[in-house]
């Protein structure tokens, strides 16, 4: 069944079924219903002690334990800031719960999103990443084939004295190109918390062919990471979120009852380029600074 959530002209798309709740993405109005669209895991966390998926290689997708994640129940609650969905899970091996957050801006196409995840076992586990964020078929629509058609635009301020610069660079230049080799390359920037960084922790994807920008920032000026690369179906996939084990050395223990929340980050999408992104963005963070941020409806029960 597949379960469509209208904002702003655009769709948030995922696909239910009797225990498992997947994405297909954020698409616009014109290109929303490709078919043959494939979906993926809302959720992608690593736990220690388990072995990556023989599909993920180099990726951040394609965790197991986000891959076994069974559906739990999915809300929707009105807030001043926007309509705010909550989708739960449940790791049927470990008891591990997830709750994924949308918060869909009412002032802008912009979708804040942060994750909750709780130890509900009887012993501690240790978290080894958790991302905030992550979209699926980017790029798609249109006929040519998102290597030939697709920028991103990053932030650069190169030096202390010199004022920053947005840049659009081809995928090939950020280090990802179309290959039958999955997951052999993505494009992908980090940053380690140092109090100079030259890149923003935001960036946008365009696609020059149908005139769409997906865009994204993680509101958090710490570690942080996010990666552009190929799937499984080879469509773009984009994923972001704060420090985790492979790219900063962070981990974080988990006792029995205990809960670790992501930092929120926004994403979203619109027709036009990069101008109309940033005005969309900047939309949104007005929408936010007029009242409080804001926080999830509910509270962890026990399934």
């Amino acid at each position: 069944m597949e379960i469509s959530y209208r904002h702003h002209g655009n769709h948030l798309v995922f696909e239910r079924s009797a225990d498992a709740i997947r994405l297909l993405g954020l698409f616009t109005e014109t290109i929303w219903r490709t078919k043959d669209l494939q979906s993926g895991s809302i959720i992608q966390m690593q736990l220690s002690g388990e072995a990556e998926s023989l599909n993920s290689q180099a990726r951040g997708i394609r965790s197991l334990p986000g891959e076994r994640m069974q559906f739990v129940s999915m809300l929707k609650d009105e807030r001043y800031h926007g309509d705010l969905i909550i989708i739960i899970m449940k790791d049927p091996v470990t008891g591990v719960l997830a709750e994924v957050n949308y918060l869909l801006c009412s002032e802008s196409p912009t979708i804040r999103t942060w994750v909750r995840v709780r130890n509900d076992s009887d012993r501690s586990v240790r978290l080894e990443r958790v991302y905030s964020a992550i979209l699926y078929n980017l790029a798609i629509g249109g006929l040519r084939p998102w290597n030939e058609k697709t920028y991103v635009h990053l932030w650069y301020d190169a030096e202390w004295y010199e004022a920053g610069q947005w840049h659009r660079l081809g995928l090939k230049e950020l280090g990802l190109w179309r290959t039958p080799y999955l997951g052999i390359s993505r494009a992908w920037q980090i940053s380690s918390g140092l109090r100079y960084n030259q890149h923003l922790p935001m960036a946008m994807l365009e696609d020059i062919e149908t005139k769409t920008v997906w865009y994204w920032q993680i509101e958090h000026f710490g570690s942080w990471h996010w990666e552009i690369g190929a799937d499984q179906n080879n469509q773009l996939y984009f994923l972001a979120g704060g420090p985790d084990g492979c790219h900063h050395g962070w981990c974080k223990e988990l006792k029995p009852g205990e809960a670790f929340h992501t930092m929120p980050m926004a994403f979203g999408c619109v027709q036009g380029c990069s101008q109309e992104a940033l005005a969309a963005l900047t939309r949104y963070h007005k929408n936010l600074v007029s009242g409080a941020a804001p926080e999830s409806c509910c509270q962890f029960v026990s399934y």
